[in-house]
């Protein structure tokens, strides 16, 4: 405790003066470096807040589509049951008729929808997976027109298909507009990776 003493009588007045203004200097230079440091903090904090609020808004999104899943999928099931046992019905209990012959040729189309419904979307992949995009803007304007066939529930394939009739009154089983609605859900963003990739 004497040693600090004996400097501080050994200091010429201008000394410590000197010493003064660089203790002054030093710790302006320290409260300015944490002032620093504690804003930088604060930005990331609300960066993350943010970050944290939007991953909150898609889990929500994403836990409502998981709520809805088994809905559909029960439906799914519970139309392909009826359509099998309807079929079954039908073939033992009519004959061949114009009607008959009408209801194959429906479902024939049904059947020939729902595969498209089903290739298409994998085509698209295939194609945007090579950096293909002209055949994935084409698989997707096919596969639009084929939704706006059945369909004018959705309007951005009504749209891209460029289809001008458009039908008003469709029976589509619950299973063709479940798979449709599945199918526009899935490729509805891409039209904007296609244009990324152009």
């Amino acid at each position: 405790a004497y040693e600090p003493q004996g400097q501080n009588n050994s200091m010429t007045i201008d000394e410590m003066r000197i010493l003064h203004r660089t203790a002054l200097s030093e710790a302006e230079s320290k409260r300015t470096e944490l002032r620093l440091v504690l804003a930088s903090r604060y930005r990331e904090l609300v960066g993350s807040s943010d970050e944290v609020i939007s991953m909150k808004e898609r889990a929500e999104e994403l836990n409502a589509l998981v709520v809805a899943l088994p809905e559909l999928v029960e439906r799914v099931v519970q139309s392909a049951d009826a359509s099998d046992s309807g079929g079954s019905i039908e073939t033992l209990t009519t004959d061949e008729s114009p009607s008959k012959v009408g209801k194959e040729e429906e479902e024939s189309s049904l059947v020939a929808v729902r595969s498209e419904l089903s290739r298409l979307p994998r085509e698209i992949h295939r194609c945007l997976d090579d950096k293909n995009v002209h055949g994935a803007a084409a698989a997707l304007i096919s596969l639009f027109e084929v939704i706006s066939s059945r369909s004018k529930s959705y309007p951005l394939a009504n749209l891209l298909s460029g289809s001008k009739q458009i039908p008003d009154n469709i029976a589509n089983s619950p299973l063709l507009e479940t798979q449709m609605r599945m199918v526009y859900l899935h490729v509805q963003t891409l039209p904007t990776r296609v244009e990324k990739l152009a």
